[in-house]
This record gives structure tokens, sequence and C-alpha cells, in this order.
């Protein structure tokens, strides 16, 4: 892609903004801002997180970060702290505080947003791209066999529902049997046990699909081949 193309180009990024989550999909942007200059970057996360990996203007000159509101509702609450807690009150703002960051970038950039790239763990950004009719590429940072759990969530909790600890089953093609403890335990949750992050990882089943790309941060050639088969069944 030439440079000229890519002068009105303006790709919002959604990083999940926890843990080891940022890192990777952050690093991709980076060589993608290297790879296509005139083309504009808008980072948007959190406060704390754009803090954290921003701290330094070390970054190309066409990626810029903005910070959305993290859900918290006042300071001091006593779940502010809380990893899951602060997932649960992240993910819960939904699709309008991810609007927000895009009108602060736009405005800023004076260029509207034609594609989001957006971690699989923040789903309500398809919804983003839907309303914007823009392409909606998914990242999913952790190892790419993880994956494969989300799409079959029903036989999963039907296997593991009361089965012992050391049973194993089938799960995925490709991919050794499982016991329980090799599953999220946030899959497993269900009725009053649910929180918004374990429904949020259900739902990525039907949401990964809708994606014109899913980027998996992992080598094809060192995945089994049946599956990527299953994998490529299944996704774009």
């Amino acid at each position: 892609m030439s440079s000229d193309s890519t002068t009105d180009k303006h790709v919002a990024v959604f990083p999940f903004p926890f843990g080891t989550h940022v890192v990777p999909i952050l690093n991709l942007v980076l060589r993608l801002s290297q790879a296509t200059p005139n083309c504009s970057f808008s980072f948007i996360a959190t406060h704390k997180c754009n803090a954290l990996h921003f701290a330094k203007p070390h970054n190309p000159s066409n990626i810029k970060p903005y910070s959305i509101n993290d859900g918290i509702p006042y300071e001091g609450h006593p779940l502010a702290n809380h990893p899951i807690g602060m997932v649960n009150f992240f993910l819960s703002t939904g699709p309008d505080n991810l609007r927000k960051g895009i009108q602060m970038a736009e405005e800023d950039t004076n260029k509207k947003v034609t594609c989001i790239i957006a971690d699989a763990f923040v789903p309500s950004s398809l919804v983003v791209a839907q309303s914007l009719n823009v392409p909606w590429i998914a990242f999913w940072p952790p190892v790419s066999c993880t994956l494969s759990l989300y799409f079959y969530i029903d036989f999963i909790r039907q296997k593991f529902a009361n089965c012992d600890e050391d049973a194993r089953f089938d799960i995925s093609p490709g991919l050794p049997k499982m016991c329980v403890q090799d599953i999220p335990q946030d899959l497993l949750f269900t009725g009053e046990k649910e929180t918004v992050f374990s429904r949020t990882l259900v739902s990525l089943g039907k949401v990964l699909p809708q994606a014109k790309a899913v980027v998996m941060n992992f080598f094809e050639e060192l995945d089994p081949p049946l599956f990527v088969k299953d994998m490529r069944s299944k996704l774009q």
C-alpha cells in the first residue's frame, strides 16, 4: 500500500487495558504505524493504561492515545483495585464509552475513523464498527489454541458441569483432551455466578466470526493442522 493511499486512513485501536493484553496489540500498532506513516492510529484506552504505555514520547507521530472512562463509579470504591472488579467496571461502560473515544480522536485528527482494531475481549467495539460501517479486526493475544474453547461453550459446560476433576474430554479438533483445570473458570460460571467478564467471554464464539479478520499472536505453522482447519471454518 502506497503512502498516498493511506493519507485519509484513520484506525481506532481498542486494547483490553489489563494485564498482558496491552503490549502485544501496541507492538502490532507500532509496526503498522511505521509501515504506513501517513495513516493515523488512535489508541483508545483508560487513562491508567495510556499513562503507563505512553509515558515517554518515543512513539511514532502518527500514533496518539485517547483516554476514556474506566467505569469505576467513584474514587475509593472497594472494588476499584480488584482485578476482576476493574474488568467488570470497564466492560460495563459498553459501546457508548468507546464512541466517546472515537469522537475525541476524530475531532483531534480531523479524520473519520475508517477501521477498528480491537482486542477480542472488547467485543462492544464490534457494535461501534457496525454503526460506523467500517471493518472490525479482532486481535487475539493469548496462545492461539485457547481460542477454540470459546466456540464450544455449550459442550464444555455440559461435560464439565458435574464431572470428576480428573475427567478428560476432547474439546476441539487437533488439541489434546482437557480436564476441568484446563478450562478458564469464567467459562463455567452460570446463573448468579456470571459476571460481565464471564458473559463477555461466552459471547466470543458468536462475535468473532463477524470480524473482517482475526489476528493471532502466534505462528500458524506451529499449530495442529486440524485446529487450523477448524478455526478457518469458523472465522473469516
